[in-house]
């Protein structure tokens, strides 16, 4: 909004007409409302799980749209190289005069042409890979044994597929972060990359969704008596990747499972959004484990497979530029001891890069912990 308002009276002082001002901006706003609010909070309501099936796929049409949101994103680019040229033959031949005010326009109409057109091509492409993605349904359906296994409250589904929007102009110039140079895969999308070496990522797919999203290849289970289902899956899983949040039942109970199933080093925590989720989550696990001793007491070597939840302080992360919902995670040695680990956009001047670098470290680091643990059996 405030890239369009700098345009708008860049065209009245350079041109000196009002008239052409008030043109420009609202030709400019009309045409990137639909894309604007594509960054608003999406609004996923509580729907009820019903046991539909896997959605449709529809991989031939999902390559199309592919390549056509590629062929946008290369316009957008072409765009940019546009505005360098630009700016290179103002500050080369020093033009002074109109002859300077109308390359100076020119290229911050191109710059905003490339987002205009880089963004539907990020949400096309992103709509083509959904409709390719990988389904199956039952735990039956689910061939292999190393697995990666992306555990996480249905709810955080839209914001997680959310990727970067891309920021205006002027803004860009300042962070050194220049729309259209990230890849607009979304936070999913950077974990399954990371973590591919390790073993094939799966996610489980919310019950009647119509589209599953990019990421992670997905497995529908029935509505009832999910839990057996996922101890299977569980059972063979190289590893979990578990979002921290005490907003469902369900994530805490497939919290104590994998504890109770898997190695330590093979369970990570990822802390989606502030620390106060991640801290409801310990209390929660807390408060579970005490209970369930005094209703259950265990042998000592059940008990030496629980895992200590760190504490984290009340600064330990900071929002950034980014636009990604994870902001950390918590890793366990084979003690059982967690440790935090916390990414920080804030001051880098390239979030999008920096927290894929981040991640990629994060796969890197616990891909070396499973070395020592033999044949990539959860036990």
């Amino acid at each position: 909004m405030t890239g369009i308002v700098v345009y708008g009276l860049l065209v009245t002082v350079f041109f000196r007409d009002h008239a052409v001002g008030v043109a420009v901006t609202a030709g400019m706003l009309s045409a990137s409302l639909p894309f604007l609010l594509t960054a608003l909070p999406s609004r996923s309501g509580a729907a009820p799980l019903t046991d539909t099936g896997p959605p449709r796929r529809r991989p031939a049409f999902g390559a199309l749209l592919i390549c056509i949101g590629t062929a946008l994103r290369g316009v957008a680019v072409a765009y940019l190289f546009g505005v360098a040229f630009l700016f290179a033959g103002v500050a080369g031949q020093r033009v002074l005069g109109p002859d300077a005010s109308s390359a100076v326009l020119c290229a911050f109409f191109f710059s905003w042409c490339m987002t205009l057109l880089y963004r539907p091509g990020v949400l096309v492409t992103r709509l083509g890979r959904r409709l390719r993605a990988t389904v199956a349904y039952g735990a039956g359906g689910v061939r292999g044994t190393d697995l990666v296994l992306f555990l996480r409250p249905f709810e955080t589904d839209a914001e997680a597929a959310r990727g970067v929007f891309p920021i205006p102009f002027a803004t860009s110039l300042i962070s050194m972060n220049l729309p259209g140079v990230d890849s607009g895969r979304t936070t999913e999308e950077r974990l399954v990359r990371a973590f591919r070496p390790v073993g094939r990522p799966l996610a489980l797919g919310r019950p009647g969704e119509r589209l599953a999203y990019a990421g992670c290849d997905r497995v529908y289970l029935p509505v009832r008596n999910w839990e057996r289902e996922v101890t299977s899956l569980l059972r063979r899983s190289r590893m979990v990747l578990l979002v921290a949040s005490s907003s469902h039942p369900g994530t805490l109970w497939e919290f104590q499972e994998a504890a109770r199933l898997l190695a330590p080093q093979r369970v990570v925590l990822l802390l989606y959004g502030d620390l106060s989720s991640y801290r409801s989550f310990r209390a929660a696990a807390h408060a579970g484990a005490d209970r369930e001793k005094r209703e259950r007491p265990e042998p000592a070597s059940a008990a030496s497979r629980r895992l200590t939840l760190p504490e984290v302080s009340e600064t330990g992360v900071l929002t950034g530029v980014g636009d990604s919902v994870l902001r950390g995670a918590v890793t366990f040695d084979a003690r059982g001891s967690g440790e935090v680990r916390l990414w920080d956009g804030a001051m880098v001047p390239a979030p999008a890069a920096h927290f894929a670098a981040w991640v990629k470290r994060l796969a890197a680091d616990q891909a070396e912990a499973l070395t020592g643990l033999g044949d990539g059996r959860p036990r």
